[in-house]
């Protein structure tokens, strides 16, 4: 508490910066190690994965090279090339769970901003006891109310974005195919740290194997 007491507040502010930045690029390595490990695991080359990370697979390998090692499996590729394609699945599969992560905050404090607005419109007449003008006491709160409601999604999407945790997803023993083209969903990959095992257990989606 010296410490930050002493400290200039922007640059303060600046450290918290560079650690949160620090943290969400170390998650980004991690969401595209897990991925590429579920590539590997269940046989699916560059190919086979979701068709929207193909521009993204060519722009950073080349399109040269990735024609090469399209339809090879991860493991013939060499550090340098596992290293860009394990970039590009994390900078997707974390903005696949940002995005999934923005849109449920919002849904979740929309429903009680609405509420809090509608007992605003109930109890606004009261303001007219007190002699001032109910419509500009309603505006003016209404406005408090939606700034309340920003701040609040701001701090809930970034208070849970470092909690995520990646869980690769388990193949079935014997198989010999790919068990789909396209990764597993952002729910079957990140998880919140609070979350039960049991739970995240049920997040992944059924393969399909073909039989030795």
């Amino acid at each position: 508490a010296q410490l930050l007491g002493e400290t200039d507040p922007q640059a303060v502010t600046e450290q918290v910066l560079e650690h949160l930045e620090g943290a969400a690029e170390k998650l980004r390595e991690i969401f595209g190690r897990v991925d590429a490990s579920v590539m590997q695991q269940t046989r699916v080359t560059l190919r086979q994965s979701d068709p929207r990370l193909q521009p993204e697979f060519i722009e950073a390998l080349g399109e040269e090279t990735y024609e090469a090692l399209a339809d090879q499996p991860l493991e013939n590729l060499d550090a340098e090339q596992r290293e860009i394609v394990e970039s590009v699945l994390g900078w997707w599969r974390q903005n696949e769970i940002y995005r999934s992560l923005l849109l449920s905050v919002i849904s979740e404090l929309w429903v009680d901003y609405l509420t809090r607005v509608e007992a605003l419109r109930v109890s606004i007449g009261l303001e007219a006891y007190a002699q001032r003008d109910p419509l500009v006491q309603y505006k003016s709160r209404a406005s408090e109310l939606f700034g309340e409601l920003l701040v609040e999604v701001r701090t809930a999407v970034i208070g849970r974005m470092f909690n995520m945790r990646p869980r690769a997803a388990q193949p079935a023993q014997g198989s010999a195919q790919p068990a789909q083209a396209n990764l597993p969903s952002p729910a079957a990959v990140a998880q919140p740290a609070a979350a039960s095992g049991g739970a995240a257990g049920n997040s992944s989606g059924k393969k399909k194997h073909r039989k030795r």
